[in-house]
């Protein structure tokens, strides 16, 4: 050290401790990042990224279906709290051409009905957005919620992933005779105040993806009006199947606690470039 500096100036010249290493997940979103819900009433917006395709597949593999998924012993799983009721399952992934042989033996109702949606909801994107990122889209992962008359599904964000990956097909069964009122999806914006509420009937099929996941969360209406009881199947790719899969865990942390994060963040990152 030059003895002619004052002491400090000679802590100037000393090498600065590195500061604590921060982990890349919590810097990249965190709390800070979080805006407040905008006040209601929200308006009512319909999401870019969202497709709704009525009667997406055919009566019979809806009752195929709905049979198979409502005998004594299917095997429901509790994840949600609604008293003592069971309303959740989960198979797959199914990957591959060995792996959809494994699907179609051990669940063909399912098989068929995932693939007969696939298929056309693919014929209506080619409509729609011709080589868009729904094609070659294949059904590997399924999950299922059951959800009766006023039970519902809070408002949250799916696992992040990176912009314009994130896609869901959803396909709504449920008894024909009963749907005179069916389960109401809502989708919903808080950062800017919008919501989207659609009706859930038999045999219908929702695409989201895009702006719609990366941006929106997404709910089920609790109405004790609701006249049926919806199955209400997502599929996914094994990539972007929230449940039972790490594969995309360590670029972003798991969870709707961390996408409303990444979220908020990426909004603020638009108005920042803007």
């Amino acid at each position: 050290m030059d003895r002619f500096l004052t002491p400090q100036l000679a802590d100037r010249k000393r090498k600065a401790p590195a500061p604590p290493a921060v982990p890349k997940k919590e810097r990249e979103a965190a709390d800070a990042d979080l805006f407040p819900e905008a006040k209601k009433p929200w308006a009512v917006v319909k999401p870019k990224g969202l497709f709704v395709l009525p009667n997406g597949i055919s009566e019979t593999t809806s009752k195929n279906v709905y049979e198979t998924c409502t005998v004594p012993d299917f095997p429901w799983q509790k994840r949600f709290a609604y008293g003592q009721n069971k309303n959740w399952w989960h198979i797959g992934p199914f990957v591959g051409e060995e792996g959809q042989k494994e699907f179609k033996a051990k669940y063909p109702a399912v098989h068929a009905m995932a693939h007969e949606a696939v298929r056309q909801m693919t014929a209506y994107m080619d409509v729609k957005e011709p080589a868009g990122s729904f094609t070659n889209f294949v059904p590997e992962a399924i999950n299922v919620h059951k959800h009766a008359p006023g039970w519902g599904l809070g408002a949250h964000y799916d696992d992040t992933r990176d912009l314009g990956e994130g896609k869901v097909l959803m396909v709504s069964i449920s008894d024909p005779a009963e749907d005179a009122l069916p389960r109401t999806f809502q989708f919903t914006d808080p950062i800017k105040g919008r919501k989207y509420p659609v009706q859930t009937p038999n045999r219908q099929l929702i695409l989201f993806k895009d702006e719609c996941y990366d941006g929106w969360r997404h709910e089920s209406v609790r109405n004790k009006k609701q006249t049926s009881t919806c199955l209400s199947f997502t599929i996914r790719l094994k990539s972007i199947d929230g449940y039972f899969n790490a594969a995309a865990a360590p670029k972003y942390p798991k969870g709707p606690t961390s996408a409303a994060r990444w979220a908020a963040k990426r909004v603020r990152e638009k108005q920042i470039s803007q």
